[in-house]
């Protein structure tokens, strides 16, 4: 749903003042190589465009992993709430996150196990610490955010 420009300054301006409640919250944000960068409220979501299954390198918590999924989510704690919900429930993973959190949670959804991808990296929580992706696809990928297609960085082979 899109704010009205009006509404949104009207909002603003009451925040400014103290008239109104302000929650804080953790985003999250994709930064390429390239220089270009991307904020979500709720999650990142790195795949390929076409919704095909996208290869990647993961770098996180001292590990590092060869990956195939359907979709990478990266989402904040207010994403927890939203899509990334239902990923922990049907994983029965136990992630914790708030919106109040200064971390991060990624999931692979659906990671497929090969002889050059594994599963071990199903999950995480990173607080101020980065999680690095290298992609390992030609071309097609990108990183969109909070379930807004139009959003989008493209991600191609070797960008990081």
């Amino acid at each position: 749903m899109r704010v009205p420009l009006l509404a949104l300054g009207i909002v603003l301006r009451a925040s400014t003042v103290g008239a109104a409640d302000l929650e804080r919250g953790t985003m999250a944000e994709a930064h390429l190589d390239s220089g270009k960068c991307l904020l979500a409220l709720n999650e990142l979501s790195i795949g390929h465009r076409r919704h095909q299954s996208v290869r990647y390198v993961t770098e996180a918590i001292s590990m590092r992993e060869r990956q195939s999924s359907s979709v990478l989510i990266v989402t904040s704690g207010t994403g927890v709430t939203g899509w990334t919900c239902s990923i922990v429930e049907s994983t029965a993973n136990p992630l914790k996150l708030t919106p109040e959190h200064r971390a991060i949670g990624f999931f692979p959804c659906e990671p497929f196990s090969s002889v050059s991808a594994g599963t071990a990296l199903r999950s995480g929580k990173l607080i101020d610490q980065p999680l690095r992706i290298m992609l390992q696809m030609n071309e097609g990928s990108v990183i969109f955010t909070d379930g807004i297609e139009q959003d989008f960085l493209m991600f191609n082979r070797g960008r990081q």
